[in-house]
C-alpha cells in the first residue's frame, strides 16, 4: 500500500491549523452483535482493572488524567475488540493464541495482544464512528519497535483495528465508577456491536507511516471536537487492508 499521495493532501491541513477536518474520509461502520458471554467476561475484566487502578491513567505522551469510568470504558472496549478478533480468526481455522484475562499489577502487562498463525498482532480499538488507527508516537522508535516492551523484543507483524458501537455509553455523567451491579446491568441491557475494520502491516507502518511522518500533533482538534492528548501516528480506516491478509 502507498500512503504518500494521501500524505500530501493531509500535510497542508495538519501544518496550518489546530482544527483538523480534512482527515475525515469516512468508512461506514458495519458491525455484528457482540454475544452475551463476551460482554460478561469483558465486563468483569474491565471493572476489576478500573476499580483497582491497574491501568495507567495517562496515555504515552499525554497529560489527560483518565477517570475510573473512562478507564473502564477504554478497557471494556479494548477487551471486546480482542474477543471479536479471536472469534473471527478462530472461525476460519487460523491458529490463534488464547485470550489473556489475567489481572496484572500496574506497570505490568501481557507481552502481546494475540498471535495468529504465529504472527504477533497488536489490536487497537476505537468507537464505531472513529476513522483513524492511532498509535502514540512516544511508544515507537524509528524502526517500529514498541518501546514499553523493548526488553522483550516482540516482532509485531500487524496492527488490527476493531471498532465498537456501545449504545448510551455516556449515560453515566459522573467520572466515578458506578457500583458493580448497576454498571453490569446497564452493560447487559445495551446493544453492543463490533467490526473488524482492517489491518496495517508493520512493514507499512515503518516504511510509510513513520518514514513520511503521518502524525497528528498533541493539542490539535480532530473534527473540531476531539483534542489530541498526545502526538499520534495515524492511518485512515478506509486505507487499511482486509484482515484476511494475515
Amino acid at each position: 500500500m502507498t500512503f504518500y499521495n494521501r500524505l500530501k493532501e493531509d500535510t497542508k491541513e495538519l501544518r496550518n491549523t489546530t482544527n483538523v477536518r480534512h482527515l475525515y474520509r469516512p468508512k461506514n461502520f458495519s458491525g455484528s452483535v457482540v454475544s452475551y458471554d463476551i460482554i460478561i467476561k469483558c465486563f468483569d475484566f474491565a471493572y476489576t482493572m478500573a476499580k483497582d487502578s491497574f491501568h495507567r491513567s495517562k496515555r504515552s505522551g499525554g497529560t489527560h488524567q483518565r477517570s475510573p469510568l473512562e478507564l473502564f470504558w477504554d478497557t471494556f472496549r479494548g477487551k471486546i475488540a480482542e474477543c471479536i478478533a479471536y472469534d473471527y480468526f478462530a472461525s476460519k481455522n487460523y491458529e490463534v493464541s488464547d485470550l489473556d484475562f489475567s489481572i496484572y499489577p500496574r506497570g505490568v502487562w501481557d507481552s502481546f495482544d494475540m498471535r495468529i498463525n504465529r504472527e504477533f498482532i497488536s489490536i487497537k480499538s476505537t468507537k464505531h464512528f472513529g476513522q483513524l488507527l492511532l498509535l502514540e508516537t512516544a511508544d515507537w522508535d524509528e524502526q517500529g519497535r514498541y518501546l514499553p516492551d523493548a526488553d522483550k523484543n516482540i516482532p509485531y507483524s500487524y496492527f488490527l483495528l476493531v471498532r465498537t458501537k456501545i449504545e448510551n455509553e455516556n449515560h453515566f455523567t459522573k467520572r466515578n465508577l458506578p457500583e458493580y451491579d448497576l454498571l453490569k446491568d446497564f452493560c447487559l441491557s445495551m446493544n453492543i456491536e463490533g467490526e473488524l475494520t482492517g489491518v496495517l502491516s508493520h512493514q507499512d507502518f515503518v516504511n510509510q507511516i513513520i518514514k513520511y511522518r503521518f502524525i497528528i500533533k498533541k493539542g490539535q482538534l480532530l473534527q473540531g471536537r476531539v483534542r489530541m492528548d498526545a502526538d499520534n501516528y495515524y492511518t485512515h480506516a478506509i486505507d487499511l487492508e482486509s484482515p484476511d491478509i494475515i
